[in-house]
């Protein structure tokens, strides 16, 4: 039993490469939701196939769902392959819409069918930015009951009537708005958390969490195609004295400064993080040993003019280090800044090193 179930978890959930290290809650959600909208339209469109041939005799039909099962199921299999979510989503919100359309046409005045409308908008508020996918929707509903509503003043079906008309329109607009506040106060929610998952809550610099996410990437990317990398640690000098002089309310007020001094002066390609205390950490991706050395002496000149808006003035240690083929691995690049850190501080502190 515990195998069928997780190996029907296994089909509905992301695979790892998704999931490593990901908090984009929002993200994993739209991978679950379009993984289980595949396996669904797989399941449905083979049932809705096999019934067409040997229970209502429309082949026609039971070739568009043929159709549909094939197109659902390379969907599929691609997303769980290539992990390529936009295509997914693409690719199947335009099959999903032809597929409607075509139903449509072929059973306009089958009044209980035309329900099946309402999944073009569910399926594309869930996979695109809820407001994209609300923009898409009326756009839909706007081809689908312009000709839905031409449609009744010529079929004359009693099973389809202007009546069935309005309560279908009343009820997919009404079921596409509730499903859009739903996602757009989910969306808000996982931007929300994510923020607080990756951020530092005092300086609202990376977490360590965060950091170390973006060194694997940046490492990776380093190992793959030999870009350079170099990371600096920074340490507050004598922190400890200017927590026993002010106390320690001006002595975070210090690292919110801080913080964003390093902010103001890095690239914007730059990862700027707290790395633990007084402690922080900048990751400077394409970057020599010597132009990070250089970047840090900017930053220590912009320290000394700097006026803070307690301790007036104060000053930093820094070590820097390069990723090479001695420095292999995140750990090792970590190390080797720290120990750069440690001679700064052992040689007088406020100054730079590197033992490269």
């Amino acid at each position: 039993m515990n195998t069928l179930k997780e190996r029907f978890k296994n089909l509905i959930y992301p695979p790892l490469s998704f999931r490593r290290g990901s908090a984009d809650y929002f993200l994993l959600r739209k991978v679950i939701m379009l993984n289980t909208f595949f396996i669904l339209g797989i399941f449905a469109f083979s049932l809705f196939a096999f019934i067409h041939i040997f229970f209502i005799h429309n082949y026609f039909i039971a070739f568009i769902d043929t159709v549909a099962f094939c197109v659902f199921l390379y969907l599929y299999l691609d997303l769980r392959h290539n992990n390529n979510l936009k295509k997914a989503a693409t690719v199947g919100l335009l099959m999903l819409s032809l597929f409607m359309f075509t139903f449509v046409y072929f059973n306009h005045n089958s009044s209980f069918g035309l329900i099946w409308t309402i999944f073009v908008p569910i399926f594309a508020i869930s996979q695109f930015k809820p407001k994209i996918g609300l923009a898409i929707s009326l756009v839909y509903y706007l081809f689908l009951f312009t000709f839905l509503f031409y449609g009744v003043l010529f079929w004359n079906e009693t099973s389809w009537d202007i009546t069935s008309f309005l309560r279908l329109f009343v009820a997919s607009i009404l079921l596409t708005l509730v499903y859009f506040a739903i996602e757009q106060s989910f969306e808000k929610v996982s931007t929300q958390l994510k923020k607080l998952t990756n951020t530092d809550t005092l300086t609202s610099l990376f977490n360590r969490r965060k950091i170390d996410k973006i060194i694997e990437e940046k490492f990776h990317e380093y190992e793959r195609y030999g870009t350079n990398l170099s990371i600096a640690i920074l340490d507050i000098d004598d922190f400890k004295m200017i927590n026993d002089k002010y106390g320690h309310i001006i002595g975070d007020t210090v690292l919110k400064e801080f913080a964003h001094l390093l902010m103001s002066n890095s690239r914007k390609t730059d990862a700027v993080g707290r790395w633990g205390g007084e402690e922080f950490i900048i990751i400077m991706p394409n970057t020599t040993l010597e132009q990070a050395i250089l970047n840090m002496q900017r930053l220590m000149t912009k320290l000394a003019s700097h006026d803070f808006m307690h301790v007036k003035t104060f000053t930093c240690s820094v070590g820097v280090c390069q990723a090479n083929t001695d420095l292999n691995t995140v750990d090792k690049l970590f190390q080797c800044a720290d120990n750069a850190l440690y001679n700064s501080k052992r040689n007088g502190k406020n100054q730079i090193s590197s033992n490269q």
